[in-house]
């Protein structure tokens, strides 16, 4: 359970910062 959260915090991290960040940034960090 506790994988499942650390997993799913660090999805939104990256949904976060690639919604703050510019598009070009954004669609960078989708791809990796």
């Amino acid at each position: 359970m506790r994988f499942l959260l650390e997993v799913f915090q660090k999805s939104a991290d990256c949904c976060l910062s690639a919604a703050a960040s510019p598009p070009s940034q954004a669609a960078t960090l989708s791809k990796s």
